[in-house]
């Protein structure tokens, strides 16, 4: 397939820049790297893994893919623009930017309460449609250039990311997700979630694994060679409805330039964390 890359990771798994694979409501955003277990591609409406995303005060800027390329035999560089935003139509008429702005207040608070993220969820999938609103992914301001290199480590993949020249202030989290439809098991420590019981978003640490039952696989994060925890802030969701299909982790980091590693479990050939 044209412009498709891949590193491998294990005899079963893969790492895949596939830039055929967009759906649901991230399809007009870049994606990082989609990890493929056993011939299967766990993309969905994902956002892959090490895809950077900055949130600012007014509003939070997705990225568009500028270049990937390979950069060694088991090392793919992606640079990606950040310059997409959400922007919202009521019917065929384009909303004025105070909804956006009234929106992303919204979903800040949204994030917080983790109790009442799936009731709010089936709220806005039940109501937009009757209002006839909808959101889409536009290409606006540019706040610059930020790179993500992906190189294949024992059992997973170390993730550096360079968002020195980014423009402006903004928190840069970092998203590493899958197909929500298949990794459907997330467990904190002791704690075990499974289903509709993930929160869509919320604060976790480096314990936290998302598993998949039916392809036997889970993935975690850990912090980057020789960094302390207590640097990075991670966060975990998982969303399945109307043009959403991920679950994942993300992770954040005050440094403009930092790295961690994604992590791959198998039951039937448990690799190291």
């Amino acid at each position: 397939m044209r412009n498709r890359l891949e590193i491998r990771i294990s005899p079963e798994l893969s790492l895949l820049h596939d830039p055929c694979r967009h759906e649901g409501k991230t399809s007009g955003m870049g994606k990082g790297m989609f990890p493929a277990f056993r011939g299967v591609a766990c993309a969905g409406e994902s956002a892959g893994v090490g895809l950077p995303v900055l949130k600012t005060k007014a509003r939070t800027f997705f990225p568009s893919l500028s270049s990937a390329r390979k950069a060694g035999p088991s090392v793919i560089e992606k640079t990606f623009r950040m310059d997409r935003v959400i922007v919202w139509y009521l019917g065929k008429s384009r909303i004025p930017e105070w909804f956006g702005w009234m929106a992303e207040h919204v979903v800040e608070q949204y994030m917080k309460r983790a109790r009442l993220q799936h009731g709010l969820l089936g709220l806005r999938e039940a109501v937009f449609p009757l209002l006839r609103i909808r959101s889409e992914m536009a290409t606006e301001e540019d706040r610059g250039r930020c790179l993500s290199r992906y190189e294949a480590c024992d059992g997973g993949v170390r993730v550096s990311i360079d968002a020195a020249s980014l423009e402006g202030r903004g928190r840069l989290i970092v998203l590493n997700e899958c197909d929500g439809r298949r990794f459907t098991r997330l467990r904190m420590g002791e704690r075990l979630c499974e289903g509709s019981r993930i929160p869509a978003w919320d604060e976790t640490t480096f314990d936290a694994v998302f598993e998949s039952p039916s392809l036997g696989i889970g993935l975690s994060l850990s912090p980057g060679e020789g960094e302390a925890a207590d640097r990075y802030a991670v966060f975990c969701g998982r969303e399945v409805g109307a043009g959403l299909n991920w679950a994942g982790l993300a992770i954040e980091c005050p440094m403009p330039a930092f790295s961690y590693r994604v992590r791959f479990h198998s039951p039937a050939n448990p690799w190291s964390r």
